[in-house]
């Protein structure tokens, strides 16, 4: 474990609460393109938490000076603590990335926030496109049986799938935007140069690869607890009925993200979810910022695609025309 020092380039803290009693930690692993969804879910768990000493921890390899100003302004404004841990992504260049797909370097940062966080005992690790909508007190208090995580189960489309090409026998493929981990046990497993290993010797194999390996080295270790702690906007994994004012963890976990300017046309967006993202983010530094265009080919064509199906054809024509260009480029480029 004493060799992940170095893992830390720099530490910053935005310390605005010294409560000892519910002291609740909350990590993220993010690069810049997910900062203001992570400091909306940040303003959205102090929101609805407000009984709670939270700790926010952020591990992250590029921070902007802006986004520095603006996480200390919510430490601050919520009288909440907010480390930030910028990285040496050495220890991640020889991962598959997927930038296109929305699939960057970023996503194994949650690999090491045990190791980083190893004096704490529990850590709720949320993906940056995650809201809270309720207290969490519950999932805090949720026996772990002697697991290492908490999780929800994933779709069945991707559950059913996922196993099979896995090799996973008996198991719940769960997804891994919500987890509650127990530090000390994942850390004794050494999580992470197992994960590493699987990573760098079959990277083909492992097509959502954080949340694959996950399911690999973690099976029959996981708590599973309901999908309102990790709720779909479009309910993809949930099996039962689920009564919307009963979610605690909304997660927008398609694109576009609630934050980009095809949200509200997408097939995701309904009269419940429409505005929730919108609600938190007013009450952060990103109030005023207008919503992102689509950068990727493959965020210009799943954008593409809904101005299609909302009969905006002349835009729809711009935007085919543009995703084809960058797929040209991609594929001269491979």
């Amino acid at each position: 474990m004493e060799k992940y020092r170095a893992f830390l380039k720099q530490k910053i803290e935005y310390c605005y609460q010294n409560r000892l009693n519910k002291i609740t930690h909350i990590g993220y692993g993010i690069d810049n393109n997910f900062m203001r969804g992570t400091m909306t879910s940040i303003v959205s768990f102090c929101l609805n938490n407000q009984d709670r000493a939270l700790n926010f921890h952020i591990v992250t390899y590029d921070l902007l000076e802006e986004n520095k100003r603006r996480f200390e302004t919510i430490a601050k404004s919520y009288n909440v603590n907010i480390n930030i841990y910028i990285i040496n992504t050495r220890y991640f260049k020889d991962l598959p990335v997927l930038e296109s797909f929305n699939l960057p370097m970023s996503m194994y940062f949650r690999f090491a926030l045990p190791m980083i966080l190893k004096n704490i005992n529990r850590l709720l690790y949320i993906d940056g496109d995650i809201i809270c909508l309720k207290s969490i007190k519950n999932l805090f208090e949720v026996n772990l049986d002697n697991n290492i995580i908490a999780a929800v189960s994933d779709q069945d489309g991707i559950n059913n799938e996922r196993n099979k090409v896995l090799n996973l026998k008996n198991h719940i493929y769960f997804n891994s935007g919500m987890l509650l981990i127990d530090v000390k046990k994942w850390n004794e497993i050494n999580f992470f140069e197992k994960a590493k290993e699987l990573l760098i010797n079959n990277a083909k194999k492992y097509v959502l690869p954080d949340q694959d390996v996950l399911n690999k080295i973690l099976i029959n270790k996981v708590k599973y607890v309901d999908c309102i702690y990790n709720c779909f906007v479009d309910y993809r994994n949930c099996e039962k009925e689920i009564n919307n004012k009963d979610i605690v963890l909304l997660h927008f976990s398609a694109m576009p993200k609630p934050w980009n300017v095809g949200w509200y046309i997408s097939e995701a967006c309904n009269d419940f979810n429409c505005n929730l993202y919108n609600y938190y983010e007013q009450k952060t530094p990103w109030k005023d910022i207008p919503l992102y265009e689509p950068r990727t080919y493959h965020e210009i064509y799943i954008y593409a695609k809904s101005l299609y199906n909302n009969h905006q054809y002349f835009e729809w024509i711009k935007w085919r025309l543009k995703w084809g260009l960058l797929r040209i480029k991609s594929i001269m480029k491979n």
